[in-house]
């Protein structure tokens, strides 16, 4: 069976005109799509925090069967964004109402470097705090790397 790991961004999505929130984040919906398909086992890594949207985050994993021994629990806040809705149900996302948290300091610690290179694909995002650090361990790795570029146009370094 294949291994896959997705890093780092979880979060909360915040829905206020609704009053309910949603455990997400690009590494947590790529992580449970591919835990859904049964065709691989899905790891998660990155920082949450200690708050009540953490257990959220846990939750939802936990019911993917997704594999969260990396995923590292820091005193202070987990991500989180406020998403609005028009008034035909469209999302207003915004990045001002975007709160970082603790992701914002994931680091692939040295002792975590050998975990990465285990796995046959590693997906991220171009906003990742480590995606330097991903970019010098694929090199030196097999595995299959799958960068969202979100919104952002690709740079020269990446064509």
């Amino acid at each position: 069976m294949k291994r896959i790991l997705s890093l780092s961004c979880c979060c909360v999505d915040i829905f206020p005109d609704k009053g309910t929130t949603e455990a997400g984040g690009n590494s947590l919906n790529v992580a449970a799509s591919c835990a859904n398909t049964g065709k691989a086992d899905v790891y998660l890594t990155g920082n949450i925090g200690t708050d009540s949207y953490a257990l959220e985050i846990k939750e939802k994993a936990a019911r993917y069967k997704i594999n969260c021994e990396r995923l590292y629990e820091i005193e202070g806040e987990s991500a989180n964004n406020k998403i609005y809705l028009t008034a035909d149900g469209d999302r207003l996302i915004s990045d001002e109402n975007w709160v970082n948290g603790v992701y914002i300091d994931f680091r692939i610690l040295e002792e975590d470097e050998a975990f990465v290179k285990s796995f046959d694909a590693v997906a991220t995002t171009c906003r990742d705090p480590a995606l330097s650090q991903l970019l010098k361990i694929s090199a030196e790795s097999d595995f299959l790397l799958s960068v969202d570029f979100m919104e952002r146009t690709p740079t020269e370094e990446w064509r």
